[in-house]
C-alpha cells in the first residue's frame, strides 16, 4: 500500500543510493547522509510507509537490508 508523502531532496538521494547499489543497511545510509540512529528510523520509517523502500532481516543478527520498490524505482530517473 502506498501512502502519499511529501519527498524531500534527501529521500530521492537516498532512493536513488539504495537502488544502485540493490541493497544497503542502516550504517551505509547513516554513514551516506550523516544521520543519526533515530533520525535515520524516522526517515526510513516513513520511506517504508510510502511504499517505497522495503525493508528486511536476511542476515542473522545484522542490521536489517533495505531494497527499493518498484515505486520507489521510478522516483530515481
Amino acid at each position: 500500500m502506498t501512502v502519499k508523502t511529501l519527498m524531500t531532496e534527501r529521500d530521492i538521494e537516498i532512493l536513488q543510493f539504495i537502488n544502485r547499489f540493490g541493497f544497503c543497511q542502516m550504517p551505509h545510509i547513516c554513514r551516506r547522509f550523516k544521520l543519526g540512529k533515530t533520525r535515520h528510523y524516522q526517515v526510513m520509517g516513513r520511506l517504508i510507509k510510502a511504499g517505497y523502500v522495503h525493508h528486511e532481516f536476511i542476515f542473522h543478527r545484522q542490521h536489517g537490508v533495505y531494497r527499493v520498490s518498484k515505486a520507489g524505482a521510478a522516483l530515481t530517473n
